[in-house]
């Protein structure tokens, strides 16, 4: 990068290195924001799109203080993935068929579920993002967001095991699901929950968004609420 100074170099040392400290920070602040693992807390930190594998072992914490953490890359392991803040939102585009674990939302703040090429199969007019092996639980009222950018009518979103005790805690169809071609609207979106058959309870609510097409449905559940 060649850099040019506008004046001479001694009669205005001081405005020039002033001048060229703010551009460094712009620089700094907007080009190099990424997440980051700090193995010593067991960690997840900072802001952006993270597309590695993450093995989740023991409590797994992704830290959303500094901003939004996309993860797009596989996730595997048979711990714990916890949501925590105090703010900010944890979207997860990820194949979790290697996970076997529990993702806990432990903030007022969303957990966005993508069912997306790389994380759901399609048949006909149907997709099923199969989660059937994980436990879901949440704390607050901001639960999980459930959206769907596959071009199918129906998208299904099957989740192992569903847990809380807080009555606002809400599991809702997202207005960020993709339009379908064949229908242009957004997916009905059904929430299967149960195949782990551990006795949970459910306290919680499911419901469909204002400002979306979408249809959130509760399959009958085989256990809890």
């Amino acid at each position: 990068m060649k850099i040019t100074y506008k004046y001479p170099v001694f009669r205005n040392r001081l405005h020039k290195i002033a001048a060229f400290s703010v551009l460094v920070v712009g620089i700094t602040t907007s080009a190099f924001s990424e997440v980051t693992y700090n193995p010593d807390k067991n960690t997840w930190s900072g802001s952006g799109t993270y597309s590695e594998t993450i093995n989740v072992s023991g409590d797994t914490i992704f830290n959303c203080s500094a901003g939004n953490i996309t993860l797009t890359g596989p996730i595997t392991g048979t711990g714990t993935i916890r949501h925590t803040g105090p703010a900010n939102t944890l979207l997860l585009k990820s194949d979790l068929s290697g996970f076997t674990g529990t993702i806990s939302n432990e903030i007022n703040r969303w957990i966005e579920m993508y069912s997306v090429a790389g994380n759901s199969t399609t048949s006909g007019d149907t997709s099923m993002w199969d989660m059937s092996h994980i436990s879901f639980t949440a704390s607050h009222t901001q639960g999980f967001a459930l959206a769907s950018q596959i071009d199918v009518p129906t998208a299904i979103f099957a989740f192992g095991d569903m847990s809380t005790s807080n009555a606002s805690t809400t599991i809702q169809s997202s207005s960020k699901s993709s339009t379908v071609t064949s229908t242009n609207a957004k997916s009905l979106i059904i929430c299967e929950v149960g195949a782990l058959n551990k006795n949970s309870t459910y306290a919680g609510k499911f419901e469909i968004t204002a400002n979306t097409l979408s249809a959130l449905i509760k399959s009958a559940l085989e256990n809890g609420h």
